[in-house]
C-alpha cells in the first residue's frame, strides 16, 4: 500500500489546552482543508474542526510525547512539525507543502527547515536553500520543519525536551539536512516562556481570534527586549557564516553545551 505523503502535526500537551482552540479557528481561515492536520494532547479529546488530536497519554517527555504521536502517523511519509504557539498569517497549501517534500526526495534530504538558519550560510547550496553545517548551535528546531518520518522516529529514542533535543542534536551527513535561505512565511508567535506576547494577541484579534486565557501577558516594553535580544543574537551568527568565521561558531557551541 502507497503511504500518504504529508501529514502536519502540532506537538502541544493538555497543559496549553487554552490555545487550542484559537490555533483551530487561525487554521480553519489559513490552513488548505487538503492537509491533515494533527494536535498532539496527553488524555484531553477536545473538539476541533480541522485539528484531529492525537492523545498520546501520560506527559513523560517532549521527545517521547513526539514519539508516541509518530506511532499514530506511520502511513506519512512526511512529517510537517509545527508548534502549539504558532498560528499563520497566511494562506498555507497542500501543493505548497508538497512542493517542500519534493524538495526533499531531490536533494536526498532527510530534513528540511522551514526558518532561516543562519550558519547555514557556510553551507549555501542556491539562492533558495543550503546544507546545515554541522557546527550550528541548534542544528535543527522542534518545530517548522519537515521530516522523513522514518528519520525524525530515530532521533527521539532519549528522554529529551525540546531545547535539549536542539542543542543537543548531532548531524552525522550534512547534506542530509537543508534549510531555507529566509523564513518561508510571515507566522505569529504567541507565547514565550509561558506568557502571550501582547503584540501576538492584537494581531490575532484581527483575525477575529480571542484568546480568553488565564495565561499573563508580557508588557510591551518587555516584548521589545525579547526581539531586541533574538534579532542581535541571529545577526551577530549571520556575520560570522558571512566572514567565514566558522571556529567562532565552533567556540561558541562548546561554550553553550558546557552552560
Amino acid at each position: 500500500m502507497l503511504k500518504k505523503k504529508i501529514a502536519l502535526l502540532v506537538t502541544s500537551f493538555d497543559g496549553f489546552n487554552d490555545l487550542w482552540s484559537p490555533l483551530d479557528k487561525n487554521y480553519g481561515i489559513y490552513v488548505d482543508k487538503n492537509i491533515d492536520c494533527y494536535l498532539m494532547t496527553n488524555f484531553l479529546k477536545p473538539d476541533l474542526k480541522i485539528l484531529k488530536y492525537l492523545a498520546v497519554g501520560k506527559d513523560l517527555d517532549w521527545s517521547q510525547n513526539l514519539k508516541n504521536a509518530l506511532n499514530h502517523l506511520g502511513d506519512y511519509e512526511f512529517i510537517f512539525l509545527t508548534l502549539d504557539d504558532v498560528f499563520f498569517e497566511s494562506e498555507l497549501s497542500y501543493k505548497e507543502i508538497e512542493n517542500y517534500c519534493d524538495l526533499l526526495i531531490k536533494s536526498e534530504a532527510n530534513y528540511l527547515s522551514l526558518l532561516d538558519r543562519p550558519s547555514s550560510k557556510f553551507m549555501k547550496k542556491n539562492k533558495d536553500f543550503a546544507y546545515i553545517s554541522k557546527d550550528s548551535l541548534y542544528p535543527v528546531s522542534a518545530g517548522l520543519c519537515i521530516w522523513r518520518t522514518n528519520q525524525l522516529t530515530k532521533f527521539l529514542n532519549e528522554k529529551q525536551n525540546a531545547w535539549q533535543y536542539e542543542r543537543n542534536f548531532k548531524i552525522d551527513d550534512e547534506r542530509k539536512y537543508i534549510s531555507f535561505t529566509k523564513d518561508f512565511k510571515k507566522l505569529i508567535h504567541a507565547v514565550v516562556k509561558g506568557k502571550f506576547y501582547p503584540s501576538a494577541l492584537k494581531k490575532l484579534s484581527k483575525q477575529g481570534i480571542d484568546l480568553n486565557s488565564d495565561r499573563q501577558t508580557y508588557s510591551w516594553i518587555v516584548e521589545k527586549a525579547y526581539n531586541l535580544r533574538d534579532y542581535l543574537r541571529s545577526s551577530i551568527i549571520g556575520v560570522f557564516a558571512k566572514l567565514n568565521l566558522l571556529f567562532l561558531i565552533k567556540l561558541a557551541r562548546k561554550y553553550i553545551n558546557k552552560t
